[in-house]
C-alpha cells in the first residue's frame, strides 16, 4: 500500500495539505458571520436558542483562529521553512512564493527541486 493511501505517510502531492488547510480556513471564516447573523434573527424569538447559536458562533471563532494558525504554519515542500512567514512577527497568507526559497505556490515539486 502506498503511503498516501495508508494515511500514515507523506502524500503524493505536497500541496494537498495546503489545500485542506485553506478549505478549513475559508469554511470557518464563512461560518462565523453566518452564525452571528442567525443569532441576530433568532435572538428576540427565543433566549435559549439565541444562547445555543452564540455558543456555536464562539466555537466557530475559536475554530477560525485555529485554522488560520494552521494555514500560516504550512511548511514549504522544498526548503521546509514556514511558507507564509518571512520572520517571527510577520505573516502574509496571500503570498504566492515561499518566503525563504521562492518556490511558487502550486508548482510541481519535481520542477522545483531542479531549481536548487
Amino acid at each position: 500500500m502506498e503511503p498516501s493511501q495508508s494515511g500514515g505517510g507523506a502524500p503524493d502531492d505536497p500541496w494537498d495539505d495546503l489545500r485542506k488547510r485553506g478549505r478549513r480556513y475559508r469554511t470557518t471564516g464563512v461560518s462565523v458571520p453566518v452564525l452571528l447573523a442567525l443569532m441576530s434573527l433568532v435572538g428576540p424569538a427565543s433566549w435559549c436558542l439565541a444562547m445555543l447559536v452564540l455558543v456555536a458562533a464562539a466555537a466557530a471563532v475559536i475554530a477560525f483562529f485555529a485554522a488560520a494558525g494552521s494555514y500560516e504554519r504550512f511548511r514549504c515542500p522544498r526548503c521546509g521553512g514556514l511558507y507564509f512567514r518571512p520572520g517571527a512577527w510577520s505573516v502574509n497568507p496571500l503570498r504566492k512564493t515561499c518566503a525563504h526559497c521562492g518556490l511558487r505556490k502550486w508548482e510541481p515539486l519535481g520542477d522545483a527541486s531542479n531549481a536548487g
